[in-house]
């Protein structure tokens, strides 16, 4: 009878265990597109102020181009970085200060 019980709780314990790697697997995996797509906008983003410098644009972020875009130091770091996703403001904000289309960054 003990067994029995003992065996019961083993498999509800392997069973919840299963299901936390399952989940976490599952985690990973939607994080990860997240991160795809900050890389890619972060690669767009380099791409058009390359571009741009290519054309005597020297870009250097100061105080006007942060006041321009409405996007503080630390905010910019992360987002030319591709830690985060800029909002649709400051995509728009972005794509404005650049003077090309906020396609051009999705």
């Amino acid at each position: 009878m003990k067994k029995a019980i003992l065996n019961k709780k083993m498999e509800n314990i392997i069973f919840k265990y299963c299901l936390l790697i399952f989940y976490l697997i599952l985690l990973h995996n939607y994080l990860s597109k997240f991160n795809y797509l900050n890389i890619e906008i972060m690669e767009k983003i380099k791409e058009i102020i390359k571009s741009k410098e290519r054309k005597c644009f020297l870009f250097c972020p100061n105080k006007t181009f942060y006041d321009a875009v409405k996007i503080n130091q630390k905010r910019w770091g992360q987002i030319y970085r591709g830690d985060t996703v800029p909002t649709m403001t400051e995509a728009k904000a972005i794509a404005d200060y650049f003077e090309v289309d906020i396609t051009e960054l999705y």
